[in-house]
This record gives structure tokens, C-alpha cells and sequence, in this order.
């Protein structure tokens, strides 16, 4: 399709023009599968542009001549710009049938932009929960994790999910077993992994080394990973909106302790280091939002409290921000609680606490 070429490369003012020119040529045949392809770049043309509107009309007539013709495909087919679009379509309150749209995602095997990666309504084929439980979805259906094979993936998403070396897991897995025995034993375990996913390629090993594929696994502790990353970005900026958004999002998908029930020492390493950056990054941006967020830096806070009652820079924050509402009452409360917790392991406030009551 003319057009198409120039907004790829680019060109976009250009192959805006010649798309809208094909289309008033073309309009009185009424092509829809022609009618969808052009609305469809078009809407990522302007999405480039950030004319968001415009976007916004052609994204929605995309998917409605989509539906009208029970169609699934494209004319000139790009993972690119699909993959963005079906992004931005179910981010924003758009008059589209979400049902159609998860289906185009499904049958397609679209997955998200990088930047768009936790969006939790993406019909993912494969979803894995670690955070708070372990829980494995296979569209959309909960299947029996009680066997060898997910304590494979368990040990896989310990040591960050992509680009793990097959000896590390044979060391975690089979510490005891000599290197021809690990060896077969990783085969034979991963071969059965990979059945459970029927046929998707869920997995990847590639120079020896295991990765889940993006393509087609969601993992909330990698998202949680993506997250931490996006506030470290914005560590030195001064808008608070997005710091909002950034903390809402890390407080909906920590539910828990990384795997919580397991006691091997390379779940607890990764609980422990994934529990860390969370309460470090939510402390922060819980500070930045008490002057202009203050009830959102209170839910903070105590989400906080939640995962680990004795962080003492939690308890400052909650006084900061009750007193800066002039809730003396609660700011002296949260400082009895912090007191008497504290004590119950042998120490005291310290002196940067207890000068907010003094």
C-alpha cells in the first residue's frame, strides 16, 4: 500500500497524504478490508505525530470495520504497528468491541511495545503470577503447577527469566547429581515444561541458555523489574503525575513476597533483592507525593507497613504527611506504633523520628 513505506521510514506528513489520496479514490467501493488497513496506519501515523485525536477517530474506525466484516488481518501486515495499536486501543476507553480486539491480539500473536509491557488486560497465552503466590495461566485457565517440571520455571524466574546459563539451573535443581546425570535430568524436565505449553514457544533455549519468550509470557515480577527501571528514570524529574501513576502501579502488582513458600537459597536471594528495590522505590516516591498527593503518599506508606512493619522511614512519612494534613492525632498514633513495634526487638526511634513529635 502507498504510503505505508513513507510512515515506516519516517516520512509520515507524506504518507499521510497519499494514504488519505487512495482513500478518496477508493472510497465509494467500500473495500473494508482495504478500509481497515488505511484507517489502521493512519492511526499510528498519527499516533507518531501525537495527535492523539486523530488517532484516536482513526484507531476507532479501524477496529469497527474490522468487527463489521468479521476480519482478523490486514492487507500489509506489521507487528510494529499492530502491536502498538492493540496497545493503545485497550489503554484508552475507546468504541471499539474489546472482545474483537483480544481476539485480533490472540490470533495474531501480538504482544505490547516494551514501554506498554504491564498492561494487565493483554490477552497474554501464558501469564505467570510469583508475586504473593505461583500462579500459571494457559489462556486464560489455571493449570496444576504440582510437578518437577514448574520447579524449572520457578528457578528460571529466580534468576531473571531471559539469558539464564542451563548450568545454573542444573546447580539449583540438581546440586548433588554429576554433569552428564544434570544434564539428561534438565532435558528431560525442560521437554516437559515445554508440553505443558502445547504449541507455543513459550520457552527458548538458545546457546545454552533458558529464556522465557516475550512474545508470548507475562511474568509480574518481570514487570515489577520494568517498573523499578521507569522510576529510576524519572528519579531526578519534578512532575508528580507520573510518580502517581509509577507508585499505583508498583503497589497493584506486589501482592507478595516473590515466592514466598519457597526456601531455597535462590528464591530467597531474589525475594529478598526484588523486596528491597520495593520498599526503597515506593519510600521515595511516597516523599515526592506528600506535598502535592498526600492521601495517595498515606496508601503508600502504609502498603508498606504492610510488607514490612518495621520500616522506620515509613512511620516518618505517615507523621510528615497526617501532620501537613493537620491530623495530629493519627501522626501521634503512627508514632506510638512505631515506638512499641521497635521496642519489641530491643530499639528505639530514632532521633530523625522522634524529633517529628517533639
Amino acid at each position: 500500500m502507498l504510503g505505508i513505506t513513507q510512515i515506516l521510514q519516517g516520512d509520515v506528513d507524506d504518507g499521510i497524504r497519499m494514504i488519505n489520496d487512495i482513500n478518496h479514490r477508493l472510497g465509494e467501493l467500500k473495500l473494508g478490508f482495504y478500509e481497515f488497513s488505511g484507517h489502521s496506519f493512519l492511526a499510528y501515523a498519527y499516533l507518531l505525530k501525537g495527535e492523539r485525536k486523530a488517532m484516536k477517530n482513526h484507531l476507532e474506525a479501524a477496529f469497527l470495520t474490522m468487527k463489521s466484516i468479521n476480519f482478523y488481518s490486514s492487507l500489509i501486515w506489521c507487528h510494529r504497528v499492530y502491536n502498538a495499536l492493540a496497545a493503545i486501543a485497550l489503554e484508552l476507553e475507546l468504541d471499539i468491541d474489546a472482545d474483537h480486539l483480544r481476539e485480533l491480539i490472540r490470533r495474531n500473536r501480538l504482544a505490547p511495545p516494551e514501554d506498554q509491557h504491564c498492561l494487565d488486560n493483554w490477552p497474554w497465552p501464558v501469564k505467570i503470577y510469583s508475586l504473593g503466590r505461583f500462579v500459571v495461566r494457559l489462556e486464560d485457565k489455571v493449570i496444576d503447577t504440582n510437578s518437577r517440571p514448574f520447579d524449572l520455571l520457578k528457578v528460571l524466574l529466580a534468576f531473571g527469566g531471559r539469558d539464564v546459563n542451563e548450568e545454573k539451573i542444573m546447580d539449583a535443581l540438581w546440586p548433588e547429581a554429576d554433569g552428564d546425570q544434570a544434564q539428561a535430568s534438565f532435558k528431560t524436565t525442560l521437554h516437559r515444561l515445554r508440553k505443558v505449553f502445547g504449541d507455543l514457544d513459550a520457552l527458548i533455549l538458545k546457546n545454552h541458555q533458558l529464556s522465557l519468550n516475550d512474545q508470548y509470557c507475562w511474568v509480574d515480577s518481570r514487570d515489577l523489574t520494568r517498573l523499578f527501571q521507569r522510576v529510576h528514570a524519572l528519579a531526578n524529574t519534578t512532575p508528580d503525575e507520573p510518580k502517581a501513576e509509577l507508585a499505583t502501579q508498583l503497589l497493584q502488582i506486589y501482592k507478595g513476597h516473590f515466592l514466598a513458600n519457597e526456601s531455597a537459597s535462590w528464591a530467597i536471594q531474589q525475594r529478598e533483592s526484588l523486596r528491597q528495590q520495593f520498599v526503597r522505590q515506593v519510600n521515595e516516591l511516597s516523599h515526592h507525593l506528600e506535598s502535592q498527593a498526600p492521601v495517595m503518599a498515606i496508601s503508600c506508606y502504609q502498603r508498606l507497613l504492610e510488607i514490612d512493619p518495621f520500616i522506620e522511614t515509613a512511620y516518618q512519612g505517615l507523621i510528615r504527611t497526617y501532620q501537613q494534613l493537620g491530623r495530629q492525632a493519627e501522626a501521634q498514633a503512627s508514632y506510638r506504633q512505631c515506638k512499641e513495634l521497635l521496642s519489641t526487638v530491643g530499639v528505639q526511634p530514632s532521633e530523625a523520628t522522634n524529633s517529628l513529635v517533639c
